[in-house]
């Protein structure tokens, strides 16, 4: 999980302009409690987190703080990945996770770029490991939360 995050919160450093160690507005916090061996593919595992942290950077574009933490609840790994970012309206959670859906954008920055993809993907993705994937936020300019739950024994199935 490590070493996905630093990648995408790099690359998302890289495309604002900001290069050096002291200009990197994103305080990267990551703790794993897991200590079970994780029967998942690394191909899914990099998708999904690869569209959560992009979105904690893309949706914090003035930076912040960006936690992600991984720990076992009952029979499950629960993911969550949480950003101090713009927020989402309530009510409009669900929204987001509609092919295009991209909450209320219109009223937002317009340093925001994307077609409204990647979180339906990466929902579909989870919902096909047997898991969910969910948003929640008190608001608007009080940031995110991502929560992936997924089964510690799965069978993998085709995403289409």
């Amino acid at each position: 999980i490590k070493p996905v995050c630093h990648k995408r919160v790099d690359a998302a450093c890289r495309e604002k302009g900001w290069q050096g160690e002291g200009e990197k507005p994103y305080d990267l916090k990551i703790q794993c409690l897991i200590d079970h061996e994780i029967l998942l593919s690394k191909e899914s595992l990099h998708h999904i987190i690869t569209i959560l942290v992009d979105n904690a950077t893309k949706y914090s574009p003035d930076g912040g703080p960006v936690g992600i933490s991984a720990y076992p609840d009952n029979n499950a790994v629960c993911i969550r990945v949480e950003d101090r970012g713009m927020g989402i309206t309530p009510g409009l959670e669900e929204e987001i996770f509609k092919l295009g859906g991209r909450g209320d954008m219109p009223e937002r920055d317009i340093r925001i770029t994307g077609n409204g993809i990647g979180l339906p993907l990466a929902r579909r993705i989870a919902e096909s490991l047997g898991g969910s994937l969910t948003a929640e936020s008190e608001g608007h300019g009080l940031g995110s939360t991502f929560l992936w739950v997924f089964p510690l024994e799965m069978e993998e199935t085709a995403v289409m």
